[in-house]
């Protein structure tokens, strides 16, 4: 068993009334012990232990499983989170302790009391293995990782000797900054690291006189690090921003109109606070572009406030992989800039090999241009990646569905269904459920989502079910529907100057086409032409498969310049 002795022997208390014990091996509350399984605990232990910090589910998986298991370690790992949630009562929406980073891993950000003064341990004492706490500057994790939002730890100045530890904590982190470096140069298979962000030391004395000194201690640690050949140095984050970020993109995955509009609300409120920030931008970016691919708001209006956002994170800081993968996004679904899009997408996941919209994203670029089979292992990176992510089964559910393969799309949908359920993934869920010929179902199911959100885009999905069915009279029913919301929204709405949610031309289209009428289904492909809407699934969507020889719809193909 790979588990080792925890960095910390004294009991910790947080959250009021808790305390975890690393000696008795026990979590109490109120003096009471709570019933908590091994992994649990071991995983608890090692939260609380690199409390502030990111902690990656590698480094979970190496610290209780070791290097080489042979087990599902991500279920594993899900299923000892909700255990410590469900005991802690810990909401993971608005988490008090355990705070997921999507994609990347776990951070316990609970305040914690009564720790004991922050010493380097004697070599006695230190842990034992990699990963296993601060050894030497090579053994340990990423700066990034190392330098701990020293607010959280409650880390107390009194007098020199307070100073002295203070100092020996931001030797420490510059030598780690030094050793993770240079271990980084010599090793040809990890990601070099390029930047770091430093989070700035609090004062926690009660003595405004000390405030001097924390201000100087956070300098002095950017401007150690900063003397690092091929290091870049951001500038200080503010913890609470972050957590502004966090939320933004949480939010965003659930898909909704209102969740996108909240998410933005949270980056917008970031910039406020800290108006270089470059991931609020991304966040922002991602938000407008999320807007326009899920159908709540016209290309046009969603995109160049998206474009703007990405630009300005990249000028700020151009190693970021979500700013490239932001402006893939675009480049993808509205400049149709295939070689462009592909170009950011792999100089996204270069930049961070760890980030899964980066691979779902790539995964639909090559379903576009007609590589499904070349998309599959970007999907499955970025379940292995984040297990949690529901984005990328909606996207490899989108992939299926392209690809005819009907009954791999549902289970696909039907994943992400699981994890957050939202209007864009039921409405591919019908569709796949019409194309497959289970009309009952798709029409049963579209009808009762109508009932509760009765957006232009499930009414859409309806619309289809209905014409697969050969109900034509109900399609065309739902049809004027959408075509009086069309006229009624105009050819640019907006999100927040109307009620009515964007009824995206190109998924008209497909129902006409459906419904063999084929003049009116160029009709709307020529409105969403014009207005750039969704054609990037043109090429491969089975919804015009009866329209594809008409040489109107291969000259369309030819002025979106698809590759060959």
């Amino acid at each position: 068993m790979a588990s080792e002795p925890t960095a910390f022997a004294n009991p910790v208390k947080f959250g009021g009334d808790l305390e975890l014990d690393p000696r008795a091996y026990e979590l109490r509350r109120a003096g009471r012990p709570l019933k908590l399984e091994r992994i649990p605990m071991e995983l608890l232990l090692l939260l609380v232990e690199r409390r502030g910090q990111l902690v990656t589910r590698e480094q979970i998986i190496e610290r209780i499983w070791g290097r080489d298991v042979f087990l599902d370690a991500d279920t594993s790992i899900n299923s000892a989170i909700r255990k410590i949630r469900q005991v802690l009562k810990d909401d993971p929406e608005e988490p008090k302790f355990i705070q997921t980073v999507t994609g990347r891993g776990y951070r316990f950000i609970g305040g914690v009391t009564d720790v004991a003064p922050l010493t380097l341990a004697p070599p006695s004492q230190a842990p034992v293995g990699p990963n296993q706490g601060l050894q030497s500057a090579g053994d340990l994790a990423s700066p990034a990782e190392t330098i701990t939002q020293v607010r959280r730890l409650g880390v107390r100045f009194h007098g020199r000797a307070a100073q002295a530890a203070v100092a020996a904590v931001v030797l420490l982190l510059f030598l780690g900054a030094i050793g993770y470096w240079s271990s980084q140069r010599r090793s040809l298979l990890r990601p070099q690291f390029k930047t770091i962000a430093v989070l700035p030391l609090q004062n926690y004395s009660g003595d405004p006189q000390q405030e001097y000194f924390v201000d100087g201690m956070t300098d002095s640690v950017i401007a150690d690090l900063g003397k690092i050949k091929d290091l870049r140095v951001s500038h200080v984050i503010d913890p609470d921003v972050y957590e502004l970020y966090l939320k933004g993109r949480h939010i965003m995955e659930r898909g909704g109109l209102q969740d996108v509009r909240n998410a933005i609300g949270y980056f917008q409120s970031g910039l406020e606070k800290d108006p270089d920030n470059a991931l609020l931008y991304t966040g922002l970016a991602d938000a407008y572009i999320n807007k326009m691919m899920d159908v709540h708001e016209s290309p046009a209006e969603a995109t160049s406030k998206a474009r703007v956002a990405a630009e300005k994170a990249l000028q700020l800081d151009d190693s970021l992989a979500e700013a490239h993968t932001s402006l893939g996004m675009i480049k993808l679904s509205y400049d149709w800039d295939w070689a462009g899009a592909e170009h950011e997408f792999n100089r996204a996941i270069e930049l961070n090999p760890g980030y899964p919209l980066a691979y779902v994203m790539y995964g639909q670029y090559l379903t576009m241009v007609g590589r499904q089979t070349d998309a599959v292992p970007y999907f499955e990176k970025a379940h292995k990646l984040d297990p949690l992510f529901g984005q990328s089964y909606r996207g490899e559910g989108y992939s299926c569905f392209m690809a005819h393969k009907y009954d791999e799309a549902i289970i696909q949908y039907r994943k992400a269904l699981e994890l957050e359920p939202d209007a864009i993934t039921y409405f591919g869920l019908v569709l796949a459920r019409a194309e497959g010929g289970d009309y009952v179902t798709a029409i049963t199911e579209a009808e009762e989502a109508t009932k509760v959100d009765n957006s232009p885009l499930l009414l859409t999905s309806l619309a289809s079910a209905y014409a697969r069915a050969g109900r034509r009279a109900d399609a065309n029913h739902v049809l004027r529907r959408l075509q009086e919301l069309w006229e009624r929204q105009g050819t640019a709405p907006a999100w927040h100057t109307g009620r009515s949610p964007y009824v995206c031309p190109y998924e008209v289209a497909g129902v006409y086409a459906q419904l063999r009428e084929n003049d009116r289904a160029f009709d709307w492909l020529d409105k969403a032409y014009r207005n750039r809407s969704c054609l990037y699934w043109l090429r491969v969507d089975p919804r015009f498969d009866s329209i594809r020889p008409d040489p109107r719809f291969q000259e369309l193909l030819a002025k979106m310049n698809f590759p060959k």
